[in-house]
């Protein structure tokens, strides 16, 4: 069965006199992958080795600390960044247990970010940092080639997020599971930034819900598997569709992963742009805030409050298909 594309992204970091046809051709492909898929692999991305390395080294040196060290940092509903291992995705609790770090400045909406003791973990806070730095970097150019693609200016969507971006990286540990047929890592779910940019391990479980049958996205040795977030659908009025997919927890060993969410600024305005549509077209969602989403998104994750927001109940009331049914947890673009 086929899976998502393999793109070489290399040309689309290149500096100004980069060879125009390469970076015509990844635009195309990541622009095709994006409306076909909602996934691609990313490869020829320029994120060093040795920070990668390193990355993966404080990962693990995290999640095989004490629990005391652990705990010592885990969120509450009052600030939702650190240790967690009882997450929520639809309403059903994660095999997995996780850390999440976002941008250095603190906000009211998620969060400031805490810190293990550095006594247990000297080199955690530096090197996370630095591949933060880095990730930001990488998705930036990713959003300019899926604006491109989208026949928009390369830097049409970077509005919405700028320096402010609220972004967040999450640490990921899924542990053996004796009944995999039973329990998911992640249930089904769609993410809901512009961009996630994920650094997965060779152990495998992630699948794409595609043409009605759910497909393995396999782990390739240094690539990342870049998918479309829910308010890349918002802004591209769906032209592009956020994909469904889950994760199947090992029956053997563990399986680690590490995601960059790419999100807007707390203060930006999410609705489509109208240059996307044709002119004729009905515009799909009515504006919202980032800040109000993932307010009422996190709610959602930390405990169980009722219905999970979704970019549905954005819809507006002339759009088509805004039947109750479509308030549901798993909208159809």
């Amino acid at each position: 069965m086929a899976s998502a594309p393999v793109i070489d992204v290399g040309p689309l970091l290149l500096d100004a006199d980069a060879d125009a046809a390469a970076v015509e051709s990844a635009v195309a492909q990541v622009g095709a992958a994006c409306r076909e898929w909602g996934f691609f692999q990313a490869v020829g991305h320029g994120v060093p080795d040795a920070l990668l390395a390193r990355f993966n080294a404080q990962a693990r040196a995290f999640f095989s600390a004490p629990a005391s060290v652990k705990r010592a940092v885990f969120r509450s509903a009052d600030n939702p960044r650190g240790y967690f291992d009882d997450e929520l995705t639809k309403r059903r609790r994660d095999w997995k247990e996780g850390f999440d770090y976002g941008g250095p400045e603190g906000n009211p909406v998620d969060g400031e970010n805490r810190w293990p003791d550095p006594d247990a973990l000297p080199r955690f806070r530096e090197t996370l940092t630095q591949y933060f730095d880095a990730m930001v970097g990488l998705a930036s150019a990713l959003t300019a080639a899926v604006a491109r693609s989208l026949g928009l200016d390369p830097g049409a969507l970077a509005g919405a997020l700028g320096r402010r971006h609220a972004s967040l990286l999450r640490l990921n540990h899924y542990p053996e599971c004796p009944n995999p047929e039973g329990n998911l890592g992640v249930s089904p779910h769609k993410d809901v930034g512009m961009l996630t940019l994920l650094l997965q391990d060779d152990v495998g479980g992630l699948q794409v819900e595609h043409g009605g049958e759910w497909v393995d996205i396999p782990p390739i040795e240094g690539a990342y598997v870049v998918n479309v977030g829910d308010m890349m659908q918002v802004f591209s009025n769906d032209a592009i569709c956020s994909p469904v997919h889950r994760v199947v927890p090992p029956r053997e060993g563990s399986r680690y992963s590490a995601p960059f969410f790419y999100n807007p600024a707390h203060d930006t305005v999410c609705e489509p742009i109208a240059s996307v549509a044709d002119p004729k077209a009905t515009v799909l969602y009515r504006p919202f805030t980032w800040a109000e989403f993932i307010g009422k998104r996190l709610a959602g994750n930390l405990e169980d409050l009722g219905e999970e927001v979704q970019i549905a109940h954005y819809r507006v009331q002339s759009a088509p298909g805004t039947q109750a049914s479509e308030l549901r947890s798993q909208q159809v673009c």
